[in-house]
Formats: C-alpha cells, structure tokens, sequence
C-alpha cells in the first residue's frame, strides 16, 4: 500500500512542477499594442465616392499593463482609457474612453488591426452615417497610424 501512496505522491508532484514551469515560465502575454504611442489619425468623409473632407489629428495614446490607460491631446488635455484589450486572434483592438463633455458617459471604439509591428501600427476603422433627418449617406474611413514612443 505505502508504494501506491509513493507513486501516486510522485505523479501529483510531477504534475505539479510542469503546471508552475508553465505557469512561471510565461512571459507577460501583454499585446504588442502595450505602451505609448504618438498616433497620426486621419478622417476621410466621402458621399457617393466623392471626398467631401479629410482631416488629421496627431495625439498620444498610452496603453497600460493593467489594462488601462489614456490619450493625450496635443493641447495638453488628457481622456482616462477605462479599458482596452484585443482580441484572441489578435486582428481588432477596442478600447474604452471616459467622456469629457456632454451627456455621454464614455465611448467605445473599435478598429481593425492591419499592421502590428513592436514599433509600429495601423489601424482602421470603416462607418456609414447618415446625419438625423438627412437622406444622405456618408462613408466614414478612420486611419490611425501609430508609432511606439521610446
């Protein structure tokens, strides 16, 4: 009976050390998207593929490790990320933020990865609107163009 008990000691303490070899062996599986980021964004606007308006704007993003994080405007005015994550197969990033002005309490975006580089990224994001009371219809495109603050 004592070598039953030995053996399957044995076995659980085998078991043991490969589940904490794994487990403490695991690099921190943070997404690349990790860290700060100078970010060029543009918007294009177009109504039946003509351009009605493209517009940039350049800020700063900060992922952290836990998970949150903010943006920095290049006046100097800061939005708190309350969240940010991506997905498993690491093809759209969404994140989170806390409204500054108005009614609403925060904003939800999501967009397509289309490059994930260590140092680089480019992300896109593709809508239709259609303004309250208007029959028209406006493609939205969103670029963002990141590139890691070292």
């Amino acid at each position: 009976m004592s070598h039953k008990i030995k053996n399957l000691v044995t076995i659980a303490l085998f078991i043991t050390i490969i589940c904490l070899y794994y487990s403490c062996s695991k690099e921190d599986d943070l997404p690349v998207q990790a860290g700060s980021w100078d970010v060029v964004h543009t918007r294009e606007k177009t109504l039946t593929d003509s351009l009605i308006s493209l517009d940039t704007f350049y800020y700063k993003l900060f992922f952290d490790k836990d998970g949150t994080g903010f943006i920095r405007q290049n006046n100097g005015q800061e939005e708190k990320i309350l969240d940010w994550g991506v997905n498993s197969q690491k093809q759209y990033i969404e994140f989170t933020v806390e409204a500054t002005t108005g009614p609403v309490v925060s904003n939800r975006y999501s967009y397509t990865i289309q490059i994930s580089e260590s140092d680089y990224q480019e992300w896109d994001q593709w809508t239709r609107v259609r303004p309250g009371g208007s029959t028209l219809v406006f493609d939205v495109v969103d670029a963002l163009y990141l590139t890691r603050i070292k």
